[in-house]
Parts: C-alpha cells; sequence; structure tokens
C-alpha cells in the first residue's frame, strides 16, 4: 500500500499509519522476545521461515528477516531455517537450526514446519520456549510436548 500513500498523501494518513504499525511490529516482538530471553539467561534463536508467507520461496518484504536482524542487535544469536531456500548461503536445516537454541521462533507457516513432531523436536534442541507469531502450529501438541507457548496477542507467558 506505499504506493497508494505516494499518489494521494493527504487521504491516505490512515493507510500510513497501518503501514507504520505493520512495519514497525517484527522490531517490537523482536525487543519482547530479546528481554524476555534475556532475563532468563538465553542468547540463542532458531527462526524458522523467512517468507513473507506460507509455502512461498519469495523473501522480499518479509518480516522474518526484520525480526532477525533486530534480535542480532539485542545480541541474540539467531539461526535460520527454511526448507523453501536451500541454497541461501546464510540459512541452515532445521535440526541444525534448532540445536543450540534457547527459544524456537515461527516466521512462516510452512506445512514442512506444521508437520514437525515436537516431540521429535524436543529432541534436537534444550529450547523449550517457542514463539509462533504466525499461528501456524498446534499449540496444543507443542505444549504437551514440554514447549512454553508465546503468541501475538495474548500477554500470557510474556512476563519479564
Amino acid at each position: 500500500p506505499w504506493f497508494l500513500v505516494s499518489g494521494a498523501p493527504q487521504q491516505a494518513e490512515v493507510i500510513r499509519q497501518a503501514r507504520r504499525r505493520n512495519d514497525g511490529t517484527p522490531i517490537h516482538l523482536a525487543g519482547r522476545l530479546a528481554r524476555l530471553m534475556k532475563s532468563k539467561g538465553f542468547s540463542q534463536a532458531a527462526l524458522l521461515g523467512v517468507a513473507y508467507k506460507p509455502d512461498v520461496d519469495d523473501d522480499r518484504e518479509s518480516p522474518a528477516w526484520h525480526f532477525a536482524n533486530a534480535l542480532a542487535k539485542q545480541e541474540i544469536r539467531v539461526k535460520v531455517a527454511d526448507p523453501l531456500f536451500v541454497h541461501h548461503p546464510d540459512l541452515v536445516g532445521i535440526e541444525e537450526a534448532v540445536a543450540e537454541a534457547d527459544a524456537i521462533i515461527i516466521g512462516a507457516g510452512h506445512q514442512e514446519f506444521k508437520a514437525l513432531d515436537p516431540l521429535i523436536v524436543a529432541g534436537w534442541t534444550r529450547a523449550r520456549l517457542l514463539f509462533d507469531p504466525t499461528a501456524s502450529l498446534d499449540h496444543q501438541r507443542w505444549s504437551q510436548a514440554g514447549f512454553h507457548i508465546l503468541k501475538v496477542g495474548n500477554q500470557a507467558g510474556w512476563d519479564e
């Protein structure tokens, strides 16, 4: 919608404000997550998915990259995995991404992530903090596997 704003700036103030809020959301959420992680002595995260939407191999305008960069600026080490970007030099496999993670973040709701068995993932990682801003996973299954679930719009679990 930025092109709409440039075409009629006076009439598009609501669009401008909405875009600013949307564009700032990943940075805001990364800051909250970084504070929570640091309060628990955590310093490493796995980001699963960088596409701008589920099951596509296009990461242009993806909020996940902004989120990862904002975490890194907060001194949280981030390993990124996305099965749709197999030739990207900065990405690793899912198991490698979560291996040393203190927290797992779902950046794109790919079917491959939805199909993950949380009990198997629990065996790959020490992480028990799962942040799913995409609301893609079956939170009950992940909770039953011992993961503490953080969601957008729900204050439960965000106590810092």
